[in-house]
């Protein structure tokens, strides 16, 4: 995480993959590889064409949940979460957390000048 950015939530890396599923669920369209993760949302790299602003579910290691596409470059993709239940936010939030703390543990974590709240 670098600290000097302007983020709503903090992220934390990871190297988890995933996949990414038509909004509903229903059909599978691609394998995803996840790159950080915060509260609100996710860096994924994926080889098939993402429409900004177009929604998915994508399958994460800790849940399935529905993304929406906020930026792409090439095949990178940067998608906040949307439309979550409150079982799937706790899920991320508790996972998250746990990654914030592991990462502060070992050194790797830039906690932000002006703390969390």
């Amino acid at each position: 995480m670098v600290a000097s950015e302007k983020r709503a939530h903090p992220r934390v890396d990871v190297n988890w993959k995933g996949e990414l599923f038509e909004p509903d669920g229903s059909s599978f369209l691609a394998p995803v590889e996840i790159h950080n993760i915060s509260k609100g949302g996710i860096l994924l790299l994926c080889d098939l064409e993402l429409s900004v602003h177009g929604r998915y579910m994508v399958q994460l290691p800790v849940a399935k949940a529905t993304i929406e596409i906020a930026w792409k470059h090439k095949n990178r993709y940067g998608a906040m979460f949307v439309e979550l239940t409150p079982e799937t936010e706790e899920a991320i939030l508790t996972k998250v957390n746990e990654l914030l703390v592991e990462s502060a543990l070992s050194g790797s974590f830039d906690f932000p000048s002006g703390g969390f709240f």
